[in-house]
């Protein structure tokens, strides 16, 4: 999927993969370049939180680079809906390298994971950042 494609989270359901059935979109609120949720945890009340990385268009142009951020969202229907809770790590503002050859990536914050601490008090997000050129 390119960077200017958008794509936003669905319920699919079938008996094989090949059969698979579109549903309505759980994510109300749209996003410039959709979400992946690579992270969830559910507390102990029930409520689902996700971590999602979105990869935005228009960036940089004249070119399709992005600088994909990482945001947080919230279900309290085990996933079928999600709030978006906004960006919680994004490339530092004037950071970007537009003139990035690699075809992808001006910068920003992509693949990552959330741990929860022992005292179930702070999550952290730990993500590989690599130098654009």
């Amino acid at each position: 999927m390119s960077s200017t494609q958008r794509a936003t989270p669905f319920e699919a359901l079938a008996r094989t993969c090949s059969t698979l059935d579109r549903r309505e979109d759980r994510v109300r609120q749209p996003v410039n370049g959709g979400r992946w949720i690579e992270a969830t945890w559910r507390a102990d009340d029930g409520t689902l939180y996700g971590w999602y990385h979105t990869s935005p268009a228009g960036l940089c142009p004249g070119t399709n680079l992005t600088a994909p951020k990482i945001g947080a969202l919230r279900s309290t229907d085990n996933g079928l809906h999600w709030k978006d809770l906004g960006i919680v790590m994004e490339a530092r503002p004037n950071t970007l390298k537009c003139d990035a050859q690699n075809g992808y990536f001006a910068g920003g914050h992509g693949d990552f994971c959330v741990m929860l601490d022992q005292q179930q008090n702070i999550f952290s997000c730990s993500t590989a950042t690599t130098r654009v050129t």
